[in-house]
């Protein structure tokens, strides 16, 4: 049987595995299937956490076209007036 799911490598730490490991035996559940209730336990959280980096990214993406457009606009003004004022 093929698996069409993705998989991901993780590493842990010691304690990390050692809690996974307890968790596992006591309920009997595989480790994997754990840490994918976990992640599902984590998707509303996680998306939200997505929203807010694409607003943050916007923002920063839309501050940087307003500097840019600061300084073009002054490095214009700047250059119209001291070509002016440089030659009489």
């Amino acid at each position: 049987m093929a698996f069409t799911k993705p998989r991901v490598t993780i590493s842990f730490s010691d304690e990390q595995y050692n809690v996974l490991k307890q968790v596992s035996l006591l309920s009997g559940s595989p480790i994997s299937k754990i840490i994918s209730n976990l992640v599902e336990l984590s998707l509303p959280m996680l998306q939200n956490q997505i929203k807010t980096l694409q607003r943050v990214q916007n923002e920063q993406q839309q501050h940087k076209q307003r500097i840019t457009q600061i300084f073009e606009s002054s490095t214009l003004n700047g250059v119209a007036t001291s070509g002016k004022g440089g030659r009489k």
